[in-house]
């Protein structure tokens, strides 16, 4: 379980992200139902550019806003909570919205580990 927080107007959860050997904590996940795929924030993985030796594939994803690009990349382990999966296949793009945020738990991640969202009791499990 962990703690679901309503940060202007929408519901963001704390996410732990294994990625090459290293643990990123990330406070600022949102839960989006609406979106299929997991998008992890390029500005959080990788705060100094992408590494030389990066091993993703350009995608290209309709998202809210029209077609954008993104890169494609697995991590080795993404937990919330006690939800979580290992060598997950995620979206990694520039999330430059309105409301600050790490990343988008998307419906992919929730369905795979079975999440449960209450909203009344501000929790995901």
């Amino acid at each position: 379980m962990t703690t679901i927080r309503i940060i202007d107007e929408a519901p963001f959860v704390e996410v732990t992200i294994q990625y090459r050997g290293k643990a990123y904590e990330a406070d600022r996940f949102l839960i989006d139902t609406g979106s299929v795929a997991t998008v992890i924030n390029t500005d959080f993985l990788f705060p100094d550019g992408l590494p030389a030796q990066f091993d993703g594939r350009i995608r290209r994803m309709r998202g809210i806003g029209g077609w954008e690009f993104v890169l494609e990349s697995a991590v080795d382990e993404m937990t919330t909570g006690d939800l979580n999966q290992t060598y997950f296949r995620v979206q990694l793009a520039k999330l430059d919205y309105d409301t600050s945020m790490d990343g988008i738990l998307g419906m992919d991640f929730l369905l795979a580990v079975g999440a449960v969202i209450d909203l009344k009791g501000a929790e995901l499990r």
